[in-house]
């Protein structure tokens, strides 16, 4: 008789707020690439995203020797927008897509895409860190070398495989804060300013010119009187 192993159940998904750190190091990229972001656990379980910058790419080696922080900085970009596009079919890579766009400071309803999400990446002032790493230099580090660190509402298990951790490991995972409940304002009615009534204005001036002051100021107090009675209704 045949013995089938039964696998272990998966888990249920839950969702939380999970931070991602990102990461850069210089590396010689084979296939020709100027850069590639790849998924990965980093210690104690951390979700990660290393930026892997090719030194051995003409375009990367000119821009590292003449300190080109703007063209390195877009190149690293343009991998996180790969990235973005490699895993857009999954939950995970959805919200690191929105992570990235709330960073470029673009509106979530936006459409941004390839090199125009890439060119805001490169430009936003979380990615002003990597100006002073020490890669632009004769003899430039390797790394790898902290960037900035995303948070996301994310689920646990991760549904890109290379962010889940092993049986025996768990993750940190946040509650995601409530939005608070919408109450309805009721409109504020604009005040009512009252036309001026020039006929009202050429008896006030006649009425100056033939009577003494004293009587002129107690016929203005009253028609003030009687035009606030009017307004309250």
């Amino acid at each position: 008789m045949t013995t089938v192993p039964i696998s272990p159940p998966t888990p249920a998904a839950h969702f939380g707020l999970i931070d991602v750190k990102v990461d850069l190091q210089l590396c010689d990229e084979p296939r020709g690439a100027t850069a590639t972001a790849r998924s990965g656990l980093f210690v104690n379980g951390t979700r990660g995203i290393r930026v892997s910058l090719a030194s051995n790419h003409l375009l990367v080696t000119r821009s590292l020797s003449r300190a080109d922080t703007l063209t390195i900085r877009f190149v690293v970009g343009l991998a996180l927008v790969e990235f973005c596009a490699f895993w857009a079919s999954t939950r995970d890579g959805a919200a690191v897509t929105r992570a990235f766009k709330r960073m470029a400071g673009i509106p979530l309803h936006e459409r941004a895409w390839g090199t125009g999400l890439a060119s805001r990446l490169a430009s936003s002032e979380v990615m002003r860190a990597l100006d002073n790493l020490p890669i632009f230099s004769r003899s430039p580090q390797a790394g790898p070398f902290d960037l900035f660190t995303l948070t996301i509402e994310a689920r646990t298990p991760s549904d890109i495989q290379n962010w889940r951790v092993r049986a025996d490991e768990t993750e940190s995972v946040r509650p995601i804060p409530q939005s608070p409940p919408e109450t309805e304002t009721k409109p504020v009615p604009a005040a009512v300013l009252p036309a001026p009534d020039p006929f009202l204005g050429a008896f006030h001036d006649r009425a100056k010119e033939l009577l003494p002051t004293d009587d002129y100021n107690m016929i203005v107090e009253m028609t003030k009187e009687a035009q606030e009675v009017v307004a309250r209704g």
